[in-house]
């Protein structure tokens, strides 16, 4: 039995809908995870061709029927583009989950990290009943340690080497936020 609801969890805020990720945002995914402003600091899978971000849909709806991952899909409201994608992994129900995000470098700045970050750390704590929720951000991404700072997270440790991708060591830092 899976943690998540058999229906996908929307979630909403003044500005933004927080919705399932489905084939219908294929080419979004494609150009966001092919930005190098992004993954720069958010290792993502590269796709070749549009039609690839249809794996990337695949292995998420399967990684939230089995309890493993939840992620949104960041649309502004009465838009149908997808500007981001946030969510949590690495989830020990009633205990700790790792939360992830990426933005379009379009909509930096506008405060709209913030409120999406706000909407699932509510839901984590309230629905899935988190006590902890962490993340890992790669040394230089100041932007996402201004976000967390925002957002009520505490630094707690440097992780040496701790990501390897692409041949390449990095270390992270390490933010935490408990339940209130």
């Amino acid at each position: 039995m899976s943690l998540f609801p058999l229906d996908f969890p929307v979630l909403q805020t003044d500005r933004l809908l927080l919705t399932e990720i489905t084939t219908a945002y294929s080419d979004d995914i494609y150009h966001l995870f092919n930005d190098q402003r992004i993954t720069q600091y958010y290792p993502v899978m590269y796709l070749e061709k549009p039609e690839d971000a249809n794996l990337v849909v695949s292995m998420l709806e399967k990684k939230y029927e089995e309890g493993l991952m939840v992620r949104w899909g960041i649309t502004l409201h009465g838009t149908d583009k997808l500007i981001g994608i946030i969510g949590f992994n690495d989830i020990y129900p009633g205990h700790k989950a790792k939360i992830s995000y990426l933005l379009s470098p379009d909509y930096w700045g506008m405060g709209l990290m913030t409120e999406a970050v706000q909407a699932i750390l509510k839901y984590g704590f309230e629905i899935l009943g988190l006590n902890r929720i962490e993340a890992l951000v790669i040394i230089g991404n100041e932007q996402s340690v201004k976000l967390l700072l925002r957002c009520g997270f505490g630094y707690e440790a440097l992780l040496e080497d701790f990501l390897f991708t692409d041949g390449c060591h990095y270390d992270m830092k390490l933010y935490a936020r408990l339940s209130e």
